[in-house]
C-alpha cells in the first residue's frame, strides 16, 4: 500500500470514529458537541478520499469547499452540499461561546437540541468512501 492510501486509511479510520463519537453524543444529550463531532467526522472522511486520490496537503476545514473539490471527481457527492454547509455551521457554534446571537443557551437552540445534522441520521460520507476507493488485496 502506497503512502497516499496509508494516509487515507488512518484519516477515514479517525473520521468512522468521530462518527460513533457524535451519536454518542447526541445520546447522551451533548448535543453541541455531537455537530462538531459531525463536522469532523465528515472533514477527515472527505480528507481520507482526497488523499487516496494523491493529494499531498488539505488545509481547508470546510466539509463544503471539500465537498466540491471531490465533486470534481465523484460528482455523487455534490448531492451533500446542503448538509455540508450545516455541518460547517455548527464547526463553529459548537465551539465558540460568542457565536450564538443573543443569550440563547446552546442546549436550546432547535440545531442542536434535535441532533438535525443529515450527517447524524445516515452518515454517507466514509460509506461512500468505502464505495469508491477500491480496497487493497491480501498481501
Amino acid at each position: 500500500m502506497d503512502a497516499n492510501m496509508k494516509e487515507a486509511e488512518r484519516w477515514l479510520r479517525q473520521g468512522e470514529r468521530d462518527l460513533l463519537g457524535a451519536r454518542n453524543s447526541c445520546r447522551s444529550g451533548n448535543f453541541e458537541w455531537a455537530c462538531f463531532q459531525a463536522q469532523q467526522s465528515a472533514e477527515k472522511s472527505l480528507k481520507a478520499l482526497l488523499y487516496a486520490r494523491g493529494f499531498r496537503r488539505i488545509l481547508t476545514h470546510s466539509v463544503y469547499e471539500l465537498i466540491r473539490e471531490v465533486g470534481q471527481f465523484e460528482p455523487s457527492f455534490l448531492e451533500l452540499k446542503a448538509g455540508a454547509k450545516a455541518l460547517d455551521s455548527a464547526y463553529i457554534m459548537a465551539r465558540y461561546p460568542d457565536s450564538i446571537v443573543g443569550c440563547q443557551r446552546r442546549n436550546k437552540i432547535p440545531h442542536f437540541r434535535r441532533c438535525k445534522i443529515p450527517h447524524l441520521r445516515r452518515n454517507k460520507i466514509p460509506q461512500s468512501y468505502r464505495n469508491t476507493i477500491p480496497q487493497p488485496g491480501p498481501t
